[in-house]
This record gives structure tokens, sequence and C-alpha cells, in this order.
């Protein structure tokens, strides 16, 4: 399900932080990532912080859809909240063997958040909406990312487009019992 739907950058362009350049298309530094590790997303979690921790995963090439993926900063995060990448959405062995298997649908809160952003056109008439990957496109300016089409195609937009989010939550099992 998609949950709800931001930017995944306010900006096309990257900026200077701390004397590093970081592209528009930087999931590190990205809105994205902020909106999800922000006070409003864990609010929905708060009475089981306990069951998740911090997943450290990558943002480096290898989870786009080039191998030199230039924009792809690199890092290793950990953080609560993420959003799958490229290559996890394009693997069989997290559940996602075709297109049908990525297609997901808006809830409620999502389409009024698509409406309020202006982009309440993205969701199909069968309720299907697009989503956003952490993955940098390769080519063109550092200002395009890769997302899930509503049909579950991928396909690349301006980081300044409005799609869902589906956030992933990484769970202790060892603390369900």
């Amino acid at each position: 399900m998609v949950l709800d739907a931001f930017y995944y950058n306010d900006t096309r362009f990257g900026e200077y932080v701390d004397g590093t350049y970081y592209y528009g298309n930087s999931y590190n530094n990205s809105m994205l990532r902020e909106n999800l590790n922000s006070l409003v997303i864990r609010a929905a979690f708060q009475n089981y912080n306990e069951l998740y921790t911090g997943i450290r995963y990558s943002t480096t090439a290898s989870t786009t859809d080039n191998n030199y993926n230039r924009y792809a900063d690199g890092t290793t995060n950990n953080d609560s909240l993420f959003v799958l990448s490229y290559s996890e959405l394009n693997d069989a062995a997290f559940g996602f063997a075709s297109n049908n298997d990525r297609m997901a649908k808006a809830t409620d809160f999502a389409r009024a958040r698509f409406r309020t952003l202006g982009a309440e056109y993205v969701i199909t008439s069968d309720g299907y909406a697009p989503y956003w990957t952490r993955s940098p496109y390769s080519y063109g300016n550092g200002d395009t990312a890769i997302y899930v089409t509503a049909n579950g195609s991928f396909n690349v937009a301006p980081v300044d487009s409005v799609f869902g989010v589906i956030p992933v939550v990484w769970l202790d099992t060892n603390k369900l019992y």
C-alpha cells in the first residue's frame, strides 16, 4: 500500500552541505528520507518503538539501474524507515518477480496527500499509484530518480515530482514474542 505522497526533493539541483556537493537525486540528503524519519512518521509507530530497529542499507551504484551510476553517493545509512531500491524491487527473492508484484494501491490518506500536492492525476481509476525508490537515475544531470509506475514498471522523473511512498520498517523478530 502506498501510505503517503512526497517530493523526492524540493529542488532538482544539488547543493553543498558542509563543503560536499550532493546531487538533487541523492537519497542520503533527500526530503524523502528526512520525511520518512521525521517525528510525524515515527509517531505512527510510537507504541512499537521497541520492535523496530535501524537497519544498515546502501545507496551504492549496485542498488540502481547501473553499476557505474555516478549519482549513487555510496553511503550506508542506519534508519528505522526507508524505501526499497531499484535492485530490491527487481528481485524475486524479495517477492517482486513481475510488474504485478510491484503494483500498489493508495490509501485514503495518500490520496488526500496527492490531492493536496496537486498530483491526484497520477493515481489510476482503480486506485493504483506510482511510488519512489531510493535509487537515483544514472543518466542526465543528477536531477532524476527511479520510481515505480502505477502499472508496476520502472520509470524516471525529476526529483521535484510527487509520487507515493511505501515505507519499509525493519522489525526485530526476537521482540515479537
